[in-house]
């Protein structure tokens, strides 16, 4: 009884010890943020890139966006978190030259199968989302392109969990920053006007091209580095290290497509209401993507210290690093979203130049980023349950916020508009995100209330 007392008191509060932990789980996360940030880098640069090309360029090139950005969350979030747990819970003896196949040539094939289908269904995936015209034209030219990298996209995350998992995670970080940083400096130069003016075709051939060559460098110098002892294991596939990283993988990989899927439900609601709103509500965004990809760096690290406590039997001091991640995780993000809530006609004119877009936006921001930082609180306390091997109940906090509370509240809310202001839509939106945080810590709190009677 008195255990689980602590337990419950431990679901709440954030005791002084925590930061203790705090050390270690930076030196985990901040690797994980530099790459994450760099990713966000990007896309912030080809959204600035498209907007200077014109409100149908901008336009075609957001609602495009979603998917590609659900491969780049697919490939260096839930592929690598597969690959990272499952090396963990090996341990280091376990990677084998058959395990390192394994994970490159899973990834290289989930990379072309997902090309082959976003390939093949570009138009109807943005038809579907209301986009028209010249947006439409765009769009799908930019993802037909986009998709050709989506394979060596995936070849980068195995490396990138490979190294993780075996405690390297500036090395993994340094190897995919490098093709990133390389697309934020093409994308003007391959996209712009006075340059070599290949306007949306150069934004997608800007991100394919680093990430074909980094894939090849990524993989070499992870093979080198890691599997030197193994030279006489000759297997071709590992089975089990197959199995087990697809148990992690494909949940959380689910949660991206729910993700998508949602922003494109929502993306036809607002094309309703114009293409004005549709490319604001685009902008509106690229702010989840802020808080999204810091959420995700800061569950890189938590799930590779939270795993190696399950893997040493150590699952009683899960919560202590939760809550000292949550915490870190608030300090992080409270100044920009703050900002964003505050200043939001200032931050939407980095991307647009028309003011009806820019408006849009603003209007939709003043309620939106109210729930960014619940949105990231849900999101660890998912990865904490991916860490006691609970991917599907991970899984079902997203299906929760998107398909049980965003989804239905945005339909009713369009519904009922002109009666209802826009503004209702606008916090529909994101009512769902501190809700499912709450129901994220409660099946979190029934699975630890079972480890501790166990």
């Amino acid at each position: 009884m008195e255990r689980l007392k602590a337990l419950r008191r431990s679901l709440l509060i954030v005791e002084p010890k925590h930061f203790g932990v705090g050390v270690d789980l930076l030196k985990n996360t901040l690797p994980a943020i530099t790459t994450n940030l760099t990713v966000l880098l990007v896309g912030l640069v080809e959204l600035h890139v498209a907007g200077l090309l014109g409100t149908a360029a901008l336009e075609g090139i957001v609602v495009a966006f979603v998917w590609v950005s659900m491969m780049f969350s697919f490939s260096l979030g839930a592929y690598t978190i597969g690959v990272t747990r499952t090396v963990v819970a090996r341990g280091r003896i376990g990677l084998t030259r058959t395990a390192f196949h394994t994970a490159v040539w899973v990834g290289a094939g989930t990379g072309l199968g997902f090309a082959a289908c976003v390939f093949a269904g570009a138009e109807l995936l943005l038809a579907a989302t209301g986009l028209r015209g010249e947006g439409l034209r765009v769009g799908a030219q930019f993802l037909h392109i986009s998709s050709f990298g989506f394979p060596a996209i995936f070849v980068l995350g195995a490396a990138q969990g490979l190294l993780r998992g075996t405690g390297r995670a500036s090395a993994a970080s340094f190897l995919v920053n490098l093709p990133l940083w390389a697309s934020a400096v093409l994308l003007p130069l391959l996209a712009l006007p006075q340059y070599l003016a290949l306007q949306h075709v150069g934004l997608a051939l800007a991100t394919v091209l680093p990430m074909l060559i980094g894939a090849v460098v990524a993989g070499h110098l992870a093979f080198r580095s890691l599997v030197k002892g193994h030279e006489a294991d000759a297997g071709v596939f590992d089975r089990r290290f197959f199995s087990e990283t697809m148990s992690i993988t494909y949940p959380s990989g689910l949660v991206w497509l729910i993700v998508s899927i949602s922003a494109a439900f929502v993306q036809h609601v607002m094309a309703q209401f114009g293409p004005h709103h549709l490319a604001g509500f685009g902008i509106v965004m690229r702010l989840e993507t802020v808080i999204g990809v810091v959420a995700s760096a800061f569950g890189v690290g938590l799930l590779y210290v939270a795993s190696s406590l399950v893997a040493t039997g150590r699952q009683d001091r899960l919560l202590l690093v939760l809550r000292a991640q949550q915490g870190l995780f608030i300090a992080f993000v409270l100044p920009p979203t703050l900002y964003f809530w505050v200043e939001p006609v200032h931050w939407g004119q980095w991307f647009s130049t028309d003011k009806a877009v820019v408006t849009a936006a603003a209007e939709n921001a003043r309620y939106f980023v109210l729930g960014l930082p619940f949105m990231g609180l849900a999101q660890l306390t998912a990865f904490a349950l991916i860490a006691l091997g609970k991917p599907l109940q991970s899984l079902s906090v997203i299906v929760v916020k998107n398909f049980v509370l965003m989804v239905p509240l945005t339909l009713v809310a369009a519904w009922m508009y002109p009666v209802w202001p826009i503004s209702v839509l606008f916090c529909a939106q994101v009512m769902g995100a501190p809700l499912a945080w709450v129901y994220a810590e409660w099946l979190l709190g029934k699975q630890m209330q079972r480890k501790f009677l166990t």
